[in-house]
């Protein structure tokens, strides 16, 4: 098993992986435990970004901040 995933472009020149897409509903699962109703999230290391997508439209009052240093 690749534990390592690679990001891909689309077509479109978003980025995508597939680590991201398998993951999402368990990460989400974990921060509606954890983190405030509403609030800043800073986001390190946020890849191709899918799950900042994904995290701020299941949680509108927080307002999420994505980084990545590449």
């Amino acid at each position: 098993m690749n534990s390592l995933d690679s990001i891909a472009a689309l077509p479109d020149g978003a980025l995508t992986s597939p680590a991201a897409r398998r993951n999402a509903q368990a990460i989400l699962r974990v921060l509606r435990a954890h983190l405030p109703a509403a609030g800043s999230v800073l986001e390190v290391a946020s890849g191709s970004g899918e799950h900042a997508v994904a995290f701020s439209s299941a949680l509108p009052a927080l307002r999420w901040t994505p980084s990545d240093p590449s």
